[in-house]
């Protein structure tokens, strides 16, 4: 196992300081390389299991990320207080992807971080300068912020089509 220190990212202090454990294990032919990764940070755990086609460019992953704090953790990686609205309780995503070249997909994910409760799919793709996300997220709980909150900052081009039902507000 290895420990390192995050390097640091802008915008980002608090958890780029955050000490890092990563273990990575790999076994198999190029063509089924099967990988299997932990990683540690800010009280975050993150699992992945992958079999990647790495002659194809190809690959599939059972993700795992669980924090104590999602708002704690989301203060963190946007490098400013906790945000109040999401509520109190702990973060939990459990996705399943699959990448080829220029494109990856998630076939189902869910989410709990806070108050918010849902579960999705989506893909992101494209090809030229703008990056194109679509996807179908249902919501049990669907806290929002207040509209100053929302200011995302400038950031990179995106076409976005993404269907959100949500049974409570």
């Amino acid at each position: 196992a290895a420990r390192a220190r995050a390097p640091p990212a802008a915008g980002r202090p608090a958890l780029a300081a955050a000490p890092l454990r990563l273990r990575v294990a790999g076994s198999g032919p190029l063509e089924a390389l099967a990988l299997r990764g932990e990683a540690e940070l800010a009280e975050a755990r993150l699992e992945a299991q992958s079999v990647l086609e790495l002659p194809q460019g190809r690959g599939q992953t059972r993700l795992t990320l669980r924090h104590p704090g999602a708002a704690r953790l989301l203060g963190l990686g946007l490098g400013r207080d906790a945000p109040d609205w999401i509520g109190e309780g702990s973060l939990s995503l459990i996705a399943h992807l699959a990448g080829r070249p220029g494109a990856w997909n998630s076939e189902g994910f869910e989410l709990v971080a806070g108050e918010l409760r849902g579960r999705g799919q989506g893909s992101l793709g494209g090809g030229g300068d703008r990056p194109a996300l679509s996807g179908r997220l249902a919501m049990e709980r669907l806290p929002l912020p207040g509209m100053e909150a929302l200011d995302l900052g400038a950031g990179p081009g995106l076409d976005l089509d993404l269907a959100v039902t949500a049974e409570r507000l």
